[in-house]
């Protein structure tokens, strides 16, 4: 029997339904929370360099309290309860959010605090969450019912993200921060939806007394560096030098077209909107490339293609123009982020994917961290004009184009196949979306070995790493 048929068959049908309407409310809560929480930082004052950096200090936060993840289950002897937990306190930091705009007052300090505490318990939510659905999600359907449930969910997060600008500019610039609460309301009802939806679905105790219990060995993953191959450590390592880069520019695009260029929010909400559809009509050219030519050659055409993209907006300010660089850098942004993902699974050997994949996710909060940190400084030293701007554009296509240094090598690594299918954590300008992977699924891209039994698949450990 293997993992994802432990379910009885009369509560399969009501767990598949709960977990497609769980996911699209949570996008629903992405697109019209998460994505303004930098525009509310610039509707109440606070200046371009805090509405950029709260986009990545708070991520750093949550991620070093998602190491927490393994414990928690543990302690709680259920993935259910931590899962419900976890959301429920990201619910509960956009109630503060809701009452902290609805008194047309932000603090910087709180803004950051309530942040992290949505970050933390978004991030501690996802480990626990890939490994329950293992369970509820029979292994034979879960590409198809995951590929499915995912492009409902992108509709979720468009429709989210288009929703609030329409009633941001549909208020007038009087009333943007009350809107706002407005805005983070709806959200907060969409959580509190997620975690109704969560506790509504299926959880048999003996499925964690089967499996080994999640570690928190982060110390040992750490010491476990110095024996990588040179393939993982040149991977890893480009990814935090590309990471840094793209971070110098990326958390300041908000600022920029919202104070710069003066866009109202329904033209904020089209340019995010179209860097969402470029990375969406792209995922599926470049999965096929993927199993035509491999992902070490998609690697070179999005690490190529995305390092000119923050200095395009240097051209031209054209609302038309910048059309085009949105289409295109999301569809760039989609050959980049698919690479990225199945190279882990090609060059990293399965008993290390733990490790590394542990050490990544907070290798590269704190690479988000750093870029922009060195982003807010070269707004500070120019002044926070349109021309300091500009050079933190630059900065940030230069930093790009040394990465090039540290490209892995097109190698012929033998190839996956089939969809990947991810989840949407969070809208970025100028990058689409940021996606992390539906670990469940990776097993039906993997090649299959002839003659290789289909057993079933006992290792917490792997779901909690993403």
């Amino acid at each position: 029997m293997t993992r994802g048929q432990y379910v009885e068959p009369r509560f399969l049908r009501r767990n598949l339904h709960w977990v497609a309407w769980e996911g699209v409310a949570y996008s629903v809560m992405v697109g019209i929370g998460e994505t303004y929480l930098a525009a509310l930082s610039l509707a109440a004052g606070l200046g371009g360099l805090v509405a950029g950096l709260i986009t990545t200090v708070p991520v750093v936060g949550g991620s070093l309290l998602q190491m927490l993840s393994p414990w928690g289950v543990g302690y709680c002897k259920s993935y259910r309860r931590w899962v419900a937990l976890s959301v429920g306190m990201q619910a509960v930091s956009l109630v503060w959010l809701t009452l902290m705009t609805h008194a047309d007052r932000v603090n910087t300090w709180e803004l950051f605090a309530v942040a992290t505490l949505y970050w933390a318990g978004g991030l501690s939510a996802g480990p626990a969450w890939n490994a329950w659905v293992e369970h509820l999600v029979p292994r034979r359907i879960r590409p198809t019912y995951f590929a499915k449930r995912s492009r409902y969910c992108q509709i979720g997060v468009l429709a989210g993200t288009v929703a609030g600008g329409v009633l941001l500019r549909w208020q007038g610039a009087q009333y943007t921060v009350t809107t706002f609460a407005r805005l983070f309301g709806i959200a907060a009802v969409c959580r509190f939806a997620s975690v109704t939806l969560l506790t509504a679905q299926s959880e048999t105790p003996s499925w964690m007394q089967r499996e080994p219990r999640p570690s928190g060995s982060i110390t040992n993953n750490w010491r476990a560096i110095a024996d990588w191959d040179h393939g993982t450590r040149s991977l890893v390592l480009y990814l935090m030098a590309m990471q840094t880069a793209v971070y110098i520019s990326s958390p300041y695009f908000t600022p920029f077209m919202l104070r710069v260029l003066n866009l109202n929010y329904l033209q904020y909400m089209y340019l995010i909107s179209m860097g969402f559809a470029g990375k969406t009509l792209a995922n599926r050219w470049a999965a096929h490339f993927a199993r035509q030519w491999g992902a070490d050659r998609l690697l070179w055409i999005g690490g190529l293609g995305i390092i000119p993209l923050a200095g395009m907006w240097l051209v031209s300010r054209d609302l038309w123009f910048l059309t085009i660089v949105q289409v295109v850098g999301g569809a760039l942004w989609a050959c980049y982020e698919l690479s990225m993902l199945l190279l882990f699974f090609e060059r990293i050997p399965k008993p290390k994917r733990v490790e590394v994949l542990s050490i990544y996710n907070v290798g590269n909060s704190v690479a988000m961290l750093i870029g922009s940190l060195l982003g807010a400084a070269i707004l500070y030293s120019f002044g926070a004009s349109g021309h300091a701007y500009l050079m933190v554009f630059l900065a940030s296509s230069l930093g790009r184009g040394l990465t090039l240094f540290l490209l892995p090598r097109s190698d012929q690594q033998t190839h996956l196949f089939g969809e990947v299918v991810n989840r949407i954590i969070a809208v970025r300008p100028g990058m689409g979306f940021i996606q992390r992977p539906i670990v469940s699924t990776l097993e039906s891209t993997a090649r299959i070995e002839p003659n290789q039994p289909d057993r079933p698949r006992n290792d917490a450990n792997s779901a909690m790493a993403s």
